[in-house]
């Protein structure tokens, strides 16, 4: 828990900086869309600006640099020692000596954490928009966000790991199917988290009596 605290805290200011932006720029989206007939609904509108913070949240984590407030004003926290490994499931051995060692919080956050982000975007992206309804559409963005995040990092002072890539497309896999299963389970759930570009119509929000 306190190494979640410790996530939580540290995605806030840019979570903060990001929230009025993302704000801004739906509503801009909306009014240069509209007159072609775009319709949304509030309810997606804040799915929308959840599944933004969300990625914003998850750039701070693996993207951008740490600050921290010295007598001497803001500075970058020096990150770790850079790493690569090309070498797929070479993680299975680290899960091994992490367990060896006991050390619960790499297999915490290394795998299961790993996953577990991605199967939030590989959820939220066919939920919000239909274009991403096919498995092949959500699997691909899931591995193509993993694939900006690790070749970004080779630029970093950071980790990049070929385990991350395939941990993150099967995290995206997992949250596809759980969309499956939501939507045919609570089909007026999926479709109205949808918005429509057919004028006059919003999908799955017709007013109940």
């Amino acid at each position: 828990m306190d190494r979640i605290s410790y996530f939580v805290d540290d995605m806030a200011p840019y979570l903060m900086i990001a929230f009025p932006i993302i704000l801004v720029v739906r509503f801009i989206h909306y009014f240069s869309k509209r007159k072609n007939g775009f319709q949304t609904t509030l309810f997606h509108e804040l799915l929308i600006i959840l599944y933004f913070l969300f990625l914003v949240g998850l750039a701070s984590q693996t993207i951008f640099p740490d600050f921290v407030n010295g007598p001497d004003g803001l500075k970058i926290v020096e990150s770790e020692v850079q790493r690569f490994n090309l070498v797929p499931f070479n993680k299975i051995k680290e899960i091994k000596n992490a367990i060896m060692y006991d050390n619960v919080d790499y297999v915490i956050i290394e795998v299961f954490g790993n996953i577990a982000i991605f199967v939030i975007i590989g959820f939220l992206t066919p939920l919000l928009w239909k274009k991403y309804e096919k498995m092949k559409n959500t699997v691909g963005i899931s591995f193509l966000i993993s694939l900006f995040i690790e070749t970004t990092q080779i630029f970093l002072p950071r980790a990049t790991d070929v385990d991350d890539l395939i941990m993150n497309t099967l995290g995206g896999l997992i949250g596809y199917i759980l969309y499956l299963l939501v939507k045919k389970g609570i089909p007026h759930f999926s479709d109205r988290c949808k918005a429509d570009n057919r004028k006059n119509q919003v999908v799955g929000m017709t007013e109940e009596p």
